[in-house]
């Protein structure tokens, strides 16, 4: 992620493609780091998940895409 100037935003995407779940309720909390701590929205999102079809078994890991859209406010 490139420098940041004074009164410089930049909006951060996160494309998620989630996996079946146990039931039972999850937040998401998306963060952003560059040379460091920069940004943490904690319990950004929020959602209840029903029982499937399948037995869900352990923790799961799954693929993510993240776009950056880099705007400059004067």
């Amino acid at each position: 992620m490139p420098a940041m100037g004074a009164g410089e935003t930049v909006t951060i995407d996160f494309h998620l493609n989630i996996p079946e779940l146990y039931p039972g309720a999850f937040s998401f909390s998306p963060w952003m780091a560059a040379r460091g701590y920069c940004d943490w929205i904690d319990n950004a999102v929020t959602v209840q998940m029903a029982r499937g079809e399948g037995p869900v078994y352990g923790y799961v890991q799954w693929p993510c895409r993240i776009e950056m859209d880099a705007k400059l406010h004067v």
